[in-house]
């Protein structure tokens, strides 16, 4: 499976809190791996909630908070932030930082 991105996420996320801001309030949220770990790892995606492992690893990722939604351009419709985070193999290993 190849990366579903078709934008650097970081673009996207900052179009999308600009794109949302005059109608709701919208933050950044980066995401990272704690110290001492150094990728993402596995991120289950859409529609089968299937495991996919970037390639080149993800060092980091980007989306945006807004309405209690969390959004990014694999899930651009916005899920809740804990369903998000469960998205990710190892959530307990990852920072995710409301900007």
């Amino acid at each position: 499976m190849s990366d579903p991105r078709t934008v650097d996420c970081e673009l996207w996320a900052k179009r999308e809190i600009k794109r949302l801001n005059p109608i709701a309030s919208a933050q950044l949220v980066e995401i990272r791996p704690k110290a001492p770990y150094k990728v993402l790892a596995g991120i289950r995606i859409p529609p089968n909630d299937e495991l996919f492992w970037p390639s080149p690893p993800w060092h980091y990722h980007y989306a945006v908070l807004s309405g209690g939604l969390i959004r990014d351009e694999i899930y651009p419709g916005g899920i809740l932030f804990s369903a998000y985070k469960s998205k990710f193999e190892h959530q307990d290993a990852i920072d995710f930082i409301v900007r």
